[in-house]
């Protein structure tokens, strides 16, 4: 038992020195230099969609009361870029051509009357955004971290929608019949007070980015998650106000001219 103590005591105290012995871990940042500015070009593309959320829906269940487009939407994002960068903080708006919006494209059968029938829809929403974003960006060893806000302004738009099915033949009597028919409309963004569904759209959009990318050299490369915060719709119908906000992920590349 002594010799355990003794040995214990001889450990204990050839580790003292080594317990006094500190260690320092320093992260270096490197200290913000002076103001840069390039500027660059954006290319890229995003997969969007619209959510909605009814506020104040009071009536029967019908299409609209669901109305959820989960289907997303492949498009295209183009524009300019401004870097301010004070070493390894930047600041980075830019002016961009963003197209938005939605689609479905469904298929079901349903029976009317005993007789089954193939039914396909097809829906697809269209907005054209010019866009400025403003994102605050911090680089380190060419990764990245960012996030702000962005503006939208509308300036045009689309809506199609196609329906393979059955429709009611009679208004007596529960006969049906196969039909076919498609529909595409212009879009006359910022008519709130007319009573169609396609002329309701708000011109303005807003929101904001946050995600992640890759600086080398004059190239960079951005993923990011958009999201709206802005009712981009103010329905017409008296009864249903729903919250129509744009959703989408983003993943671009921007080449900077000039010196970094």
């Amino acid at each position: 038992m002594r010799k355990f103590i003794l040995l214990s005591f001889l450990f204990l105290t050839g580790l003292a020195p080594v317990a006094k012995a500190q260690v320092d871990i320093h992260i270096k940042v490197d200290p913000l230099s002076s103001l840069k500015l390039r500027y660059g070009v954006r290319a890229g593309a995003q997969v969007t969609s619209m959510t909605t959320k009814p506020s104040d829906f009071s009536g029967p269940p019908s299409f609209y009361a669901d109305f959820n487009p989960k289907n997303n939407f492949w498009n295209g994002q183009a524009g300019f870029v401004l870097d301010a960068s004070f070493g390894w903080l930047s600041v980075q708006p830019a002016v961009v051509f963003s197209q938005k919006g939605y689609r479905i494209n469904e298929s079901w059968q349903r029976q009317l009357s005993g007789t089954v029938y193939d039914v396909k829809s097809f829906t697809r929403l269209r907005l054209n955004y010019l866009e400025v974003p403003v994102n605050l960006v911090v680089t380190v060893r060419g990764l990245q971290l960012f996030a702000g806000p962005y503006l939208g302004v509308a300036l045009s738009g689309e809506y199609q929608d196609h329906y393979a099915g059955p429709v009611r033949a009679s208004e007596s009597r529960p006969i049906y019949a196969f039909d076919d028919w498609s529909y595409k409309q212009k879009l006359r963004i910022g008519k709130s007070s007319s009573p169609y569904y396609n002329d309701a759209f708000r011109r303005l959009d807003a929101g904001y980015n946050v995600g992640i990318g890759y600086k080398l050299g004059p190239w960079q490369a951005q993923l990011s998650h958009m999201h709206g915060v802005k009712n981009t719709y103010p329905s017409p119908s008296i009864g249903y106000n729903p919250q129509v906000k744009n959703r989408g992920y983003q993943l671009n590349a921007t080449y900077f001219f000039g010196q970094p």
